[in-house]
Parts: structure tokens; sequence; C-alpha cells
């Protein structure tokens, strides 16, 4: 990892010395964040938090008008490690959230360092294809607000050549997650989150035991008349699963009113990647989602209804490693991926507005999530029990003077539904907590 450090600076200097052109064919941006994240838990178990700074710098360098290079370092210092070493007395357990800011199991000492973006981008007629590594945001691969993004290794290639429509195709086959900042095989990526539970109870043994050598990204895109949209996607993780999705969405420009429906089917591909059904990722035969949106838009505000619901047939999967979930009713902190039989509800509003020296941003959002008892492993991989979890998000940014400046504000309540549930296990960390997390960003 130094000797590529080392390349990506002297490269970075390097064209820095090239002559002008009017076109500014090298380009660099960056920023540096503080963040104070903290989960309260309820009664007596025990609450957690956790201050951490880091920052990105990337830099691209157009050297024709049809090839261009990135490069991205990101870094992350934890001044102590004590608070995310802490455990709960009763429990055992401990943080869940603050961790996921830097992952004591993989990584080390205060520092740690990644290269997520590292590639060789050709662009000619409305036909991009990037080598190397990136970050995309594409349905069930989105990256995350946290040090590291979720990135890729491999080969993406996009086509919009035609009309109102496009194609994708990739072939990854490493993954950066960002719980670690380190470029694994794509089976051995599975796992670098938590791994819940098999179904007989048993701690999945799938973290380091999956075979699987690639996995095969397709979409297509196509824009039809009077504001239907149409959108296509398969991921198949070989030797473990293949998950389609098909999206129709209906835009009706004049009432600013949008429909959309999401459908997800998720079926296993051999042993789902490993012979050993302990230490399999992909247990169930196949998996079922499907969601609906209604999104009303007037001056300012957004509005949207949001329904999920996972059938019966299987645990649906969607690895953390990879990006949250693409779920409609997906909330920051909080995602049902890994159950089956399960519904959520959520309303979401969005309002944007500014005056001479800001501008804000605020979205809020409150999902009810009633899923199968924890106690019911087969059909909860988690343990996570029903509940209802609110949120609000402020963002605050100056026009005029400290303009390279933001600040963002996320508080969020989840309470329990299922008063069933007294296992301290089970809420410590999962319901009725109050989170708090505090971004200070200056961009560059």
């Amino acid at each position: 990892m130094k000797k590529v450090f080392i390349v990506f600076t002297v490269l970075t200097f390097s064209v820095r010395v090239l002559p002008a052109q009017d076109e500014k064919p090298f380009q660099t941006k960056g920023a540096v964040t503080m963040r104070y994240m903290s989960t309260n838990n309820k009664g007596e178990l025990t609450d957690f938090n956790a201050f951490v700074g880091y920052g990105s710098y990337k830099a691209s360098y157009k050297l024709k008008s049809w090839l261009s290079f990135s490069g991205q370092v990101n870094g992350v210092f934890l001044p102590s490690t004590e608070n995310l070493e802490k455990r709960d007395a009763i429990t055992g357990r401990g943080p869940i959230y603050e961790a996921n800011l830097f992952n004591l199991r993989t990584m080390s000492a205060h520092s740690e360092f990644a290269l997520p973006v590292l590639n060789a981008e050709l662009n000619h007629n409305g036909q991009i294809l990037t080598v190397g590594r990136f970050v995309k945001n594409a349905q069930a691969l989105k990256a995350e607000q946290w040090p590291f993004p979720n990135a890729l290794e491999g080969i993406w290639y996009e086509n919009y050549k035609a009309e109102n429509a496009s194609w994708q195709l990739a072939i990854i086959h490493k993954s950066m997650p960002r719980f670690s900042g380190d470029f694994e095989k794509i089976g051995r990526s599975l796992g670098v989150a938590g791994v819940g539970f098999n179904k007989d109870g048993s701690p999945s043994g799938y973290r380091n035991n999956i075979a699987s050598d690639f996995l095969l990204v397709t979409n297509y895109n196509k824009l039809f008349s009077g504001g239907l949209s149409l959108d296509i996607w398969n991921y198949l993780v070989e030797g473990v699963m293949n998950t389609f999705l098909v999206e129709p969405r209906l835009q009706l420009s004049e009432s600013r009113l949008s429909i959309a429906a999401k459908v997800m089917y998720q079926e296993r591909l051999g042993s789902g990647g490993n012979s050993d059904q302990s230490r399999t990722y992909k247990v169930d035969q196949s998996a079922l989602y499907y969601g609906l949106r209604l999104e009303k838009q007037w001056e300012d505000n957004s509005m949207q209804l949001n329904v999920s619901r996972i059938s019966d047939a299987g645990r649906f999967l969607m690895p953390r490693e990879w990006g949250y979930e693409p779920f409609y009713t997906f909330q920051r902190r909080t995602r049902i991926e890994g159950v089956r039989d399960a519904i959520s509800l959520m309303f979401k509003w969005q309002n944007a507005w500014s005056d001479e020296q800001m501008s804000y941003q605020f979205t809020s959002s409150i999902a009810y999530n009633r899923l199968p008892k924890p106690s019911d492993v087969e059909s909860n991989k988690y343990k996570l029990p029903s509940h209802i979890h609110w949120d609000a998000v402020l963002k605050v940014k100056p026009i005029k003077n400290l303009s390279s400046l933001s600040l963002e504000t996320l508080v969020a309540y989840r309470f329990l539904s299922d008063n069933s549930i007294s296992d301290s296990s089970v809420i410590i960390n999962n319901a009725d907590f109050f989170h708090t997390d505090l971004s200070l960003v200056y961009s560059f």
C-alpha cells in the first residue's frame, strides 16, 4: 500500500508542472471532516460515543479529450480507542454505529489509510469505460457517508449512444468495504461487516469462507414518452447468488407527482458460497422484495410515502459491505436486510431554503418496521426487533463567508414496538435508544 501512495503522490505533483490549458486538465478536490457520534441506550444499558477525524483528496488529469486518470486517498484518525473498546456489563455488547467509523477488527493503531480510487477512464462518443478502482452509485452499490467509501475494483462500461436509453456492464473482482479500507476478493469481502446468525441460532461462519471470484453487474435504462421510465439491474455474485431488480417509474410533470415500484428477486447459486451450510452466505433458495413509492413536490418541499415488503420465501440478503440497501424504506442507522416475512411503512419530508447568509436543508422520516421475532433466527438473521424509527437531519452551509464549511446534524430515536421483548442483548443498540451524529466538513 505504501508503494501505491508514493506513485499517487509522484503523479499528482508531476502533472502540476505541465503547461496550463484552457480546459484545466488537472483538477483536485478534497474534504476534511470532524465527526462526533453517540448512542444513548435506555436504562442501565451502556451508552457509546466516538470522535474521529477523516479526509479525502482526489486528483484527476485529462490527458486527451477521450482519456483521463483519477486517484483518491482517504484517511481516518481516531484520537482514542477507549470508547470503541467499551463493553456493556449486562450484555457484553459493544458499539455498533460508532464502530463503523473505525473498525477495531480491521483497522489498527489510531489511523488508517486507503486508496479507493485509482483508474483510467475512456470516454468516446457516448461510451465510457472505467478500468481500475472506482466508486459507483448504482442501486445496490451505493457509497455511504463514512470515512471510507464502498469502492470497487474491475471494469465498468457505460453506453449512452441510443436516444432515451442506456445500458451498463461491469465485472468486479475486488471490493473495498467501508469497514476496512482494504480491497478484498469478492468472496472475502462478504463478512467484513457483522455476520448475524445461522438458521439454527449459531453465529454465521461465512467470514473468510466464501468462494467467489467476481461480481457481474448489468443494467438497462429506458425513458418512454409520457414520463414513464424503466430501470433494470442484475447482480450476479459468482457461486453465491443472483439478484434481479426492476423499477418502473411514472413522472407526472404537471402535478410534480411521481409513482415508482421496485421488485427484487434473489436466488441462490450452487451452495450459496460454501458447501458447508454453517459457513455459507446464501442459505435460502430464493427471496423476494417489492416496494412502492409515492412522491409529491411543491415549491421547496418534497414528501414521500414508501412501502416495503419482503415475502416469506426466504431471508433477503444485501451485502452490507457494498453499500446501503436499495429498499424504499431505508433510513440512516437502520436497515431490514437479512429478514423474511417483513413489512415497512415510511413517511419522509424534505425542505430546502436559504437567506442572505446561509442555505439550509432539512429532512425527516419516520418508519414502522414489522419484523419476525428476534428469537426466530430462521427469519431474522440479525435478531432485530420490530420498531418505529424516527430521524431528522439538518444541513447548514454558509453562502458568502466560510462557504467551504458545512455542518450536518443527525438525530434519531428508535422505539421498541414489541413489548413482549425484554432480552437486553436484543434491545441494546437495536431499540429504545437516542442517537446523534454531528459532522463539520471543510471542502477544498
